[in-house]
This record gives structure tokens, C-alpha cells and sequence, in this order.
């Protein structure tokens, strides 16, 4: 056993050594061991994916410019002053359904130049009637003028 593992270590030794060509191979040639497989672009052998940005990378500029958000104190402020409406819608689906013990939703809103949501659309919904009020209490929402149209995530929780 031992002779095994000397073995091994003195070829590991006698192929390290570039100055012996004592029994050295040539480098296999494209035909005989090599990996000549294609790949397609932005894959990696085995088909797993390659990576389109690391950590490390520098972030990618934005082709439109910089992105113009609302700011948190204007959309506390339009959302604090329709807050009544929207308990309302809240209640009135309660009433409908009385499984409705709590909801979460995501309204989507497009705030155009002037502040005003140009369109507004809603993810999470429990029930139609809940999201259909919802919906139009959140276009009557008004923000102060953005320099440009803002989209807009608002997330919406009830509860008893």
C-alpha cells in the first residue's frame, strides 16, 4: 500500500519537473481529450446559467436617466387624506363578506405631470368589491407635480 502512494507522488514530482521530458506527454490535441462543445451565449458547461452582473460590477446606467420617485412625506400625506375612503371601501366589502377579516394589496398608480394618478391598477385583491372601490378612490388621489410621469408602488394593509 505504501508503494501505491509513493508511486503516485514521484509521477505527481517527475511531471511537475518542466526540465525532465523523461516520460512526458505532449498537450492532448483538439481531437483526442479536449472539450470542443459549443455552448450558447450566456451559458456555461452543464447548461447552468452565467451570471449577467455581479455584486461587484459597477451598476447599469439607466437608458431613460435617473428615475424620478415620489417622496415618502407627499405619498403619507395623500394617502393620510384619503384614508377615510379607503376604510370605507374596506368596510363595505366586510359587510358583503364576512370572511373578509384582513386584507393586503398592492396598488400600482401612474402619477402624470400635474400630480394627478393617470391610471391605477391593484395586485392582492380578496374580493371585487373591496378592489373595484379601492380602485376608484385611488384615482382620485393627487400628488404634488413630479418633474416627469412617476410609477408607484403603494402597499395597502387592513384590519379589524
Amino acid at each position: 500500500m505504501w508503494w501505491l502512494w509513493a508511486w503516485a507522488h514521484a509521477s505527481v514530482a517527475v511531471a511537475a519537473d518542466p526540465g525532465d521530458v523523461r516520460g512526458a506527454r505532449p498537450a492532448p490535441s483538439l481531437g483526442e481529450h479536449a472539450d470542443t462543445t459549443t455552448y450558447p451565449a450566456g451559458t456555461r458547461r452543464g447548461g447552468e446559467k452565467a451570471p449577467s452582473h455581479t455584486s461587484a460590477d459597477p451598476p447599469v446606467p439607466d437608458a431613460d436617466g435617473p428615475k424620478v420617485m415620489l417622496r415618502d412625506e407627499d405619498v403619507v400625506r395623500a394617502l393620510e387624506q384619503r384614508q377615510p375612503s379607503f376604510l370605507r371601501c374596506y368596510r363595505i366589502a366586510q359587510r358583503k363578506d364576512p370572511f373578509l377579516v384582513t386584507a393586503q394589496v398592492v396598488l400600482h398608480v401612474s402619477v402624470g405631470p400635474s400630480g394627478a394618478v393617470d391610471d391605477a391598477t391593484l395586485d392582492g385583491g380578496t374580493s371585487i368589491a373591496l378592489d373595484e372601490c379601492l380602485l376608484a378612490v385611488a384615482r382620485h388621489l393627487s400628488f404634488p407635480a413630479p418633474l416627469q410621469p412617476v410609477q408607484s408602488q403603494l402597499k395597502l394593509f387592513f384590519t379589524p
